[in-house]
């Protein structure tokens, strides 16, 4: 006959002990693997692990990834005035806790900074980079967003990059070392680069991406300082260029480059784009869409290659894609973002650039509607304009306008392959900054996105309502 221990008796500690090792089996995990664990986590959560046990203190102060996005700080900026200067410091004592913290850690995978900061915590930011580079990052995102701010910031204000961090010396003597400590510094890892309200030069740029051997992507956003960029340089590993809003640039040329990837959003510009026989990707907005016909001429040699092209268009029209008559023959995946002036429907221009994409199979929308009363005007005729490929779409940002409505019935009626329409309903403003009566109305708006759509969208479709 089985005994059983009295409470608190050594052998019912025992088996107590016994039975919480036999479930536990995360801990019976080498260090390696819990560590690739905890790099999936927030900063936040993985450091919450130290207290489950003596083994787990500073396993997550060995994680690959250092990303010190402050949602909870940024929304409180939103809501309340004269706290931007006591933000910023309890983020940088924040950021320094924790670096000293890691300071036994191993190499980094990606390191990523996201806070309003400006030129006053140079000092901090600089040694955080050194920081990164020593343990030989892979990816760095440096953005001092004006998120929780003032809606703009004196360009004499913004950070500047340190470039002459990403300068190798050989043979650094002892003087040189103490001008320019990051002169050992290994740079040699660095594959992805992304700055964002950061002073940088053309020059700069150039200088970079001749130093970094393995950089394949960067990005460059609201930099007061990048008036040219010239990248002719068949020898470099870039893959993805990313440039946005950098509203003093006057010139760009990519010339004679392996380039995969290229992103420009921003004013209308002079751009050369010559010999990237490599190109497949292109996203292009701002200003620049105003302009169609300089954009589809500027691409010309290169609509026939594109497996995505991407386009942000403000102040939607109907008669904006008028002046399309190229194809886009090898087109895959088609992506539009739109902010329209008002309901006016925008399904007919949108139907000819699939038109334009005889091999499309997926299709991403993404509408930026103000949060005002839902448009009631009357849902027009759907326009037979076979997508006979089209197999997904996605549609962010659906609020139950008229012109909502009239998108999904074109798609369904002209897309007789489809078989996912993915919708996000959600406000894609301000993701991580919604109060409660945000929460509310995008609860108001998913209730009414799945009463318009379980209508319309037959059940042989699969249909995906995100919620929050």
């Amino acid at each position: 006959m089985a005994t059983r221990g009295r409470p608190g008796s050594k052998r019912c500690r025992k088996s107590s002990k016994d039975e919480y090792d036999s479930k536990d089996h995360i801990s019976k995990l080498p260090d390696e693997l819990i560590i690739s664990i905890l790099s999936l986590l927030t900063l936040k959560q993985a450091a919450a692990t130290s207290v489950l046990s003596r083994r787990w203190r500073e396993l997550w102060s060995f994680t690959l990834r250092l990303d010190f996005l402050a949602a909870e700080a940024l929304n409180l900026l939103d809501r309340l005035e004269g706290v931007l200067v006591r933000e910023r410091h309890r983020y940088v004592r924040w950021v320094n806790k924790v670096l000293r913290s890691c300071s036994k850690g191993n190499n980094i995978e990606e390191f990523r900074v996201f806070f309003n900061l400006d030129i006053s915590s140079k000092k901090s930011i600089d040694k955080w980079l050194m920081f990164a580079l020593s343990r030989k990052v892979q990816r760095i995102e440096l953005n001092l967003t004006l998120d929780g701010g003032t809606s703009s910031r004196r360009d004499e204000d913004c950070y500047t990059f340190p470039c002459k961090f990403f300068i190798p010396r050989k043979y650094p003597g002892p003087r040189l070392r103490s001008m320019n400590p990051c002169t050992s510094f290994e740079i040699k890892y660095l594959r992805a680069l992304s700055l964002t309200f950061v002073r940088v030069t053309g020059e700069a740029v150039q200088d970079l991406l001749r130093n970094c051997p393995v950089l394949e992507h960067l990005s460059v956003s609201d930099s007061p300082d990048l008036l040219k960029l010239e990248i002719c340089d068949s020898s470099l590993v870039l893959k993805r260029l990313e440039i946005c809003y950098c509203h003093m640039m006057k010139f760009l040329e990519i010339r004679n480059t392996n380039i995969l990837s290229l992103k420009y959003v921003g004013k209308k510009i002079d751009i050369v784009l010559e010999n990237a026989p490599l190109l497949v990707d292109v996203y292009v907005g701002g200003d620049m869409t105003s302009h169609m016909p300089d954009v589809l001429s500027l691409l010309s040699s290169y609509l026939s290659q594109l497996d995505t092209f991407a386009l942000e268009i403000r102040h939607f029209k109907e008669n904006k894609m008028s002046c399309l008559s190229e194809k886009f023959d090898n087109l895959k995946h088609l992506v539009v973002e739109i902010d329209p002036f008002c309901d006016t429907g925008f399904s007919l221009p949108l139907m000819d650039l699939l038109s334009a994409s005889p091999c499309l199979q997926k299709l991403s929308l993404q509408v930026y509607w103000s949060r005002g009363p839902v448009s009631r005007r009357r849902i027009r005729e759907v326009v037979r304009t076979p997508h006979l490929n089209l197999k997904q779409v996605e549609f962010l940002g659906y609020y139950g306008n008229a012109g909502d409505i009239e998108f999904v019935k074109n798609t369904l009626a002209n897309a007789p392959q489809l078989e996912k329409i993915v919708v996000d309903p959600r406000n894609r403003w301000y993701p991580y900054s919604l109060d409660s009566e945000e929460i509310e109305q995008d609860k108001a708006t998913t209730r009414r996105a799945k009463r318009q759509l379980n209508k319309i969208v037959p059940p042989q479709i699969e249909l995906v309502i995100l919620d929050l």
